[in-house]
């Protein structure tokens, strides 16, 4: 079997005779370049303590085996809410190994108070199927922290963590 696979272009695996290469190595290759090449899966997350009304988000993972990189972006738009609770942001899958524990940080969160400034925050467990945004500080970010949150507002995070699933 000649070639190449579609997304990454890994070689097929040969031998002397391409032609008696067994089936089962082509779908190996087959797999991991889908694995590591394939696209990323959109995903609409759950937000703890915040009600998206008109907000634009945008969120995606990948997963390769039990490590999951996940993104997203919310843009605040009329209708939102939140109350005075931390920010949590739902996991597409739950967390796993020793770093379900709210001692670790497991990503960071960009909060754009909109013409006004830019904050860093971390992400952190806050139970095994979300993130806790906190700021840098160590407070915990809420509807006045830190910063007023209003229309046009928005924050994006990126995390990669060990899924159990």
């Amino acid at each position: 079997m000649a070639g190449n696979t579609l997304n990454l272009g890994l070689p097929y695996p040969s031998g002397g005779d391409a032609n008696d290469v067994p089936y089962w190595l082509q779908a190996l290759a087959e797999a991991i370049d889908g694995a590591l090449g394939g696209s990323w899966t959109s995903y609409t997350p759950t937000f703890g303590n915040f009600v998206v009304g008109l907000s634009t988000v945008v969120a995606r993972y990948k997963r390769i085996g039990k490590t999951v990189h996940y993104s997203g972006l919310v843009t605040l738009g009329t209708g939102f809410s939140m109350n005075s609770s931390p920010l949590a942001i739902g996991l597409p899958f739950g967390l796993g190994g020793s770093f379900n524990n709210i001692l670790n940080s497991l990503g960071t969160s960009m909060l754009n108070d909109n013409g006004s400034g830019t904050y860093m925050a971390m992400l952190t467990p806050s139970t095994g199927t979300a993130l806790m945004v906190r700021a840098y500080n160590g407070g915990a970010v809420t509807i006045s922290s830190p910063f007023a949150w209003a229309v046009g507002d928005s924050f994006s995070w990126n995390v990669t963590y060990e899924t159990s699933a």
